[in-house]
């Protein structure tokens, strides 16, 4: 919270303009937690690592794993690379958050199947105002479902899932759903800046564990 996350306390799907709004709040749940939180996953890593770096016998390297060295018992051993330049690090245990990049998953023998690629477009809004504030928003009615969240005092994300061969703005038939003010500051937001973008596609693997790794995510 000190680091500015905004409270939400659910999600609001929107049909489309005119549409009948359907609130599902948290606190509808019993024994949830009647609010989440939304910051930027900067932010979060930033101050996740922090928090953690703090508890004793825990010592935090930011650096990226070039590539396993040795994959026997009772240990692995990886070469990564840093600030500091290169190293390697022994671990009997290695719990990996990985993306769809992995080095230690194809290294591990672990197969998996690819689906289809879609770009994803982040759109960032300054000053704009929500139809629910406090909840996380839905539209749907366009091409496909865009999630919108505030995840700051001014500032408002969108999110908008396009064609992989697609131009890096939000087609017309996404803009024609959404409340108009908002669509008016979407247009705005991108003809003065360039749109977020990253092609995203989903991996499943065929198991989640070899010797000495576990797959988190």
């Amino acid at each position: 919270w000190d680091a500015g996350a905004i409270p939400s306390c659910g999600f609001s799907i929107f049909g489309g303009r005119g549409a009948t709004t359907t609130v599902l709040s948290y606190a509808e749940v019993p024994g949830l937690h009647p609010s989440g939180l939304a910051i930027e996953h900067a932010t979060l890593a930033r101050v996740m690592l922090r928090h953690a770096s703090a508890y004793p016998n825990v010592t935090a390297i930011t650096a990226r794993v070039i590539a396993p060295e040795q994959w026997s018992v009772p240990e692995l051993e990886l070469a990564v690379e840093g600030a500091g330049g290169k190293a390697r690090v022994r671990t009997p245990l290695v719990v990996a958050a990985d993306g769809r990049g992995s080095k230690l998953r194809d290294a591990a023998g672990i197969p998996t199947t690819r689906g289809a690629a879609q770009r994803m477009l982040g759109v960032r809004l300054l000053g704009a105002r929500l139809p629910s504030e406090g909840y996380g928003h839905v539209f749907l009615g366009g091409r496909s479902p865009m999630l919108t969240y505030r995840i700051g005092p001014r500032e408002v994300r969108m999110m908008f899932e396009v064609d992989e061969s697609a131009p890096s703005t939000p087609a017309l038939a996404d803009l024609a759903v959404l409340p108009a003010d908002l669509a008016e500051a979407v247009v705005r937001e991108c003809t003065e800046r360039r749109a977020l973008s990253a092609i995203v596609y989903p991996v499943t693997t065929r198991r989640r564990t070899a010797p000495h790794l576990a797959l988190v995510g």
